[in-house]
């Protein structure tokens, strides 16, 4: 990339990565936490023309994710989405960020999750 002058690097982290942390969820918590340090260190070493973002999708809806039995706690954390609503065409988010609308962002976590981290 940084030979061809261009790039895009997408990372996805997680909201599980710095709030309502379980036990059962350590070393899930633990990588997605180091995905957004990983960003900002690329964004810092590369910087221009190769740009490293980094999106953080909240909780997706029931029918593309099972957590092997802890689906009470899914149902816990999708009560306290500010929009009511599930998430929806997540990769959508990652088409977004590769696209020329986002030339002007790098280094940075964007929250996709519905205003989940607002409660």
């Amino acid at each position: 990339m940084v030979k061809q002058s261009t790039g895009k690097i997408i990372n996805v982290a997680s909201d599980i990565s710095d709030h309502r942390i379980r036990s059962s969820f350590l070393a899930y918590a633990l990588s997605k936490a180091s995905v957004y340090a990983l960003t900002q260190s690329l964004a810092a070493a590369l910087v221009h023309p190769v740009l490293c973002k980094c999106y953080r999708p909240g909780i997706p809806p029931q029918s593309q994710f099972n957590m092997r039995g802890r689906n009470k706690h899914l149902k816990e954390c999708r009560r306290t989405i500010y929009q009511r609503r599930e998430e929806r065409q997540m990769w959508l988010y990652g088409v977004f960020l590769a696209s020329k609308d986002s030339d002007f962002i790098t280094g940075q976590l964007i929250f996709v999750n519905g205003g989940h981290i607002l409660l």
